[in-house]
């Protein structure tokens, strides 16, 4: 079904200002924007209203929180300094350590 008159449109309600009586292509506002509908100001619609919709105060909080992840471990009476990863399939160790270990007999 096509419109292509203001007369046979079902609803007569202008987008830009809001009135009933024309559409927003013959709006005389069109040039000051859309008109808020939560305001009432032109030049911004409700959606982007500070006054309609006020921001809610966001309080942050900063915590510095540093879990331990190193740990000295004790290897064959060698100390090492060591950095725990749960997640990791695999153990590695610096070669200068390997070599303290004498683990290649």
């Amino acid at each position: 079904m096509k419109y292509n008159n203001f007369e046979s449109r079902k609803s007569t309600f202008c987008l830009n200002c809001g009135d009933r009586a024309h559409i927003s292509r013959f709006c005389v506002h069109k040039a000051k924007g859309f008109k808020c509908f939560g305001c009432g100001a032109f030049g911004h619609k409700a959606s982007e209203c500070d006054k309609a919709n006020p921001k809610p105060e966001v309080a942050t909080l900063d915590v510095k929180f540093n879990p331990r992840l190193d740990n000295k471990v004790t290897i064959e009476d060698i100390s090492v300094n060591s950095l725990i990863d749960t997640g990791s399939q695999a153990t590695l160790l610096r070669k200068s350590v390997f070599d303290k270990l004498n683990m290649c007999k």
